[in-house]
């Protein structure tokens, strides 16, 4: 195998193309914590699509979450930052115990993750 050989490895041209549709674990664990925030926005109305009457018991509860992250955890939930940022993903799976809470999300959707996503996310027993 070639890249076991460093001479060889180190002087390689490198073909740019085949990173193109690569995904980094701290992309998978932002998307994850965002679908599981906008489910828990929805929790109380039970519907995935949001009627006229039902947005404003929606906001009321993205906006009593947004704040508990903010104030237990220092952390802004579902506020769009220029670039980009992994702060948001990474502080929510170091607590993912008290994340769950704040959202009234049970802890078992990590826990029973299937065993090829396990090694990307905390182990939170």
């Amino acid at each position: 195998m070639e890249m076991n050989k460093l001479d060889v490895s180190t002087w390689k041209e490198v073909d740019v193309t085949v990173y193109e549709f690569s995904l980094s674990t701290l992309h998978a664990w932002i998307r994850f914590f965002e679908c599981l925030v906008h489910i828990s926005y929805k929790l109380e109305v039970k519907k995935w699509q949001i009627r006229k009457q039902d947005q404003e018991k929606v906001q009321q509860r993205k906006h009593l979450i947004q704040e508990k992250f903010h104030k237990e955890m220092g952390l802004l939930v579902d506020v769009p930052k220029p670039g980009g940022s992994g702060t948001t993903g990474r502080g929510f799976f170091q607590d993912p115990t008290l994340s769950t809470l704040i959202m009234g999300i049970d802890k078992h959707l990590f826990t029973d993750v299937p065993s090829s996503c396990k090694h990307f996310l905390p182990d939170i027993g």
